[in-house]
């Protein structure tokens, strides 16, 4: 869109809706998306207590930094009601856009 002209109110909806769809599809491509067990594991917490005498020893392990923080950088935006693929903004856009429909 060249600058002075106004976007409509279908243009910005569906500008909207792409940005959401192109947001969903880089998460949909983050190696846990494609393995839903591995994306499960990390619900889980396993916390070990250890008690030696007087002290107590608590340990965990954490998932790996790289995987947690790139799903993380790939799913923030839609998180975010400052950007365009906020997920609020998709599913308003996609109401505008269905508002006709039976």
């Amino acid at each position: 869109m060249s600058r002075g002209q106004t976007e409509t109110l279908d243009e910005k909806h569906q500008r909207l809706l792409e940005a959401f769809v192109l947001r969903a599809r880089r998460v949909e491509e983050h190696s846990l998306a494609a393995d839903w067990d591995a994306l499960v594991e990390l619900t889980r917490m396993s916390i070990n207590v250890r008690v030696d005498r007087d002290e107590v020893w608590i340990s965990y392990e954490l998932p790996p930094e790289e995987v947690v923080e790139s799903a993380a950088a790939r799913i923030r935006p839609i998180l975010l009601e400052q950007e365009n693929c906020f997920h609020m903004k998709a599913l308003s856009a996609l109401g505008y856009t269905c508002r006709a429909a039976p």
